[in-house]
């Protein structure tokens, strides 16, 4: 013997009737928590943050790239015979 009951109900009122708690709330805040946190990290990647992040470093590495390529232009350049 087989029996089929089909129940029609939302999400909602299934975990009224079997008694689970409403978690919505916890869920919220969790994920309002998750959002700010991938939104911080999408500004740090953001074009901006990567640019920032590069000119802190530039000056100073700029400076010895110059020196280098400098002194290869002054050294002096022997004749080969």
């Amino acid at each position: 013997m087989k029996l089929n009951i089909e129940v029609d109900c939302t999400p909602q009122e299934a975990r009224e009737f079997l008694g689970f708690p409403d978690l919505r709330p916890m869920q919220n805040a969790v994920l309002g928590r998750i959002e700010n946190q991938l939104m911080d990290a999408t500004t740090a990647i953001s074009p901006e943050g990567v640019l920032k992040m590069w000119l802190s470093i530039v000056p100073a590495s700029s400076e010895q790239y110059l020196k280098t390529i400098s002194s290869l232009f002054q050294m002096p350049s022997e004749k080969t015979k």
